[in-house]
């Protein structure tokens, strides 16, 4: 497997959509890429510091102008 592969396999892993026959897959090509493993890592990192942030509240004016567009 590619590394570009494993990396959006990754990706899909972090937010629970990676099918289960893929999961062992990416887990060999782990085994042996220690620039997938720190790309792994710095995906969980920034998903989590993703989490710690609330969304920003938008003014009460947004939703009603972007719906007149749609």
């Amino acid at each position: 497997m590619r590394c570009s592969k494993a990396q959006r396999y990754i990706d899909l892993q972090l937010d629970g959509e990676l099918k289960p026959h893929l999961q062992q897959h990416l887990q060999q090509h782990l085994a042996g890429c220690n620039a997938c493993r720190d790309w792994q890592a710095d995906a969980r990192k920034m998903q989590l510091m993703l989490a710690q942030n609330p969304a920003p509240e938008l003014p009460s004016w947004v939703h009603p102008r972007i719906m007149d567009q749609i």
